[in-house]
């Protein structure tokens, strides 16, 4: 037990010695800067910094447009936009649907071949399509 409460005595003594950061002009051995520090006052002094980088950061992010760079985060107009795109896109495909059912009804009509044969001073139609050759033939016999 004696011993575990002087590990603890050591180590709380170790965070709280006193120790001299000195910086020091290498010509002139001139002392430009010195600072009296403990191991406890540097741990408390980088978490502290640690902490304040963490929110500096997150306050840079949450108030700029740099969030927008973030995967899979978008703004309020991008997402406003992709909205009526899907919408006018949908519309799109209504109204082609449409006319793609507007011409495959049309496509009959203007793809009939026709045939005119005058005969007696009349125009006489025929329908190809609806004919076979030798049917056509056999009707432009009876008409002479």
């Amino acid at each position: 037990m004696a011993k575990k409460d002087k590990k603890k005595g050591k180590f709380k003594q170790k965070l709280t010695d006193k120790y001299r950061l000195v910086v020091l002009n290498e010509d002139t051995f001139e002392e430009r800067f010195s600072l009296k520090l403990s191991r406890l006052n540097v741990f408390v002094l980088g978490g502290v910094f640690s902490i304040l980088l963490i929110v500096i950061t997150a306050v840079i992010i949450a108030f700029t447009t740099i969030k927008e760079y973030i995967p899979g985060y978008a703004s309020s107009k991008l997402k406003a936009d992709a909205i009526k795109l899907t919408f006018d896109a949908d519309s799109l495909k209504q109204k082609l649907a449409i006319l793609e059912n507007y011409t495959k009804a049309l496509k009959p009509i203007l793809t009939i071949v026709f045939c005119f044969i005058i005969v007696d001073q009349y125009w006489v139609i025929i329908n190809v399509d609806k004919l076979l050759i030798y049917e056509w033939i056999y009707l432009y016999l009876d008409m002479q």
